[in-house]
């Protein structure tokens, strides 16, 4: 007899046993397993979808945060329109030199161009110095009587119901016959919001301007 013809010959009976001992040997550590990756993880689907859930949500509140940042970082770092130099600009001090909307509105013969503003507003101290530039304009200077308005300030507070005040910076062209016109402030933080705001404010009251 050769090797491969070699054979163990075992009883039916005892066959069957071996079967039947090796079958639950295979399932029982399958059951077993299962058990114990259910009691290691000790979480259900529906804690996982609220954790997913609260997951995305601060995914979502830091890139709008650091969006915001950036954009104001980027025209400023909220400061005297001189990236990472000093510090922030305090707009009531610097520019607003007592051009208070009270006096702007007695000078009937000119329309009346309109920054409202807070102090501690990072786009407000960005945009500041821009404004300022357009409130120097010699084609502004002749057709405008400009405001500084700080909401804050206890004489200005009325204006924020008057004027539908519901964010900062903003700013208003009132006409002569008293028409008010904002300013859409998508143009306050481009390479040229100079131009950009003085052509608008003109453009408002009628006087076009050659674009360059």
């Amino acid at each position: 007899m050769s090797e491969n013809d070699f054979q163990v010959i075992i009883p039916m009976k005892e066959y069957k046993k071996l079967i039947e001992k090796a079958g639950t040997q295979e399932k029982e550590p399958s059951k077993k397993t299962k058990k114990e990756v259910s009691e290691t993880a000790g979480t259900t689907p529906e804690q996982n979808r609220r954790f997913t859930t609260i997951v995305v949500l601060l995914v979502m509140s830091l890139l709008f945060s650091l969006t915001s940042l950036g954009i104001a970082i980027s025209q400023g770092n909220f400061s005297d329109g001189n990236q990472g130099q000093g510090r922030a600009v305090v707009i009531s001090k610097k520019y607003d030199k007592g051009q208070s909307l009270e006096k702007a509105m007695k000078k009937e013969d000119k329309a009346k161009l309109v920054l409202f503003y807070v102090d501690w507003c990072h786009f407000c101290q960005s945009f500041a110095p821009t404004f300022n530039k357009v409130a120097k304009d010699r084609t502004i200077k002749q057709n405008f009587a400009v405001a500084w308005v700080n909401v804050e300030a206890p004489e200005n507070k009325k204006y924020s119901e008057e004027y539908g005040i519901t964010g900062f910076p903003t700013l208003y062209v009132v006409d002569k016959n008293g028409v008010k016109t904002q300013i859409e402030n998508n143009l306050f933080f481009n390479p040229n919001s100079k131009e950009q705001v003085k052509d608008k404010a003109l453009e408002i009251i009628g006087i076009k301007t050659e674009k360059k």
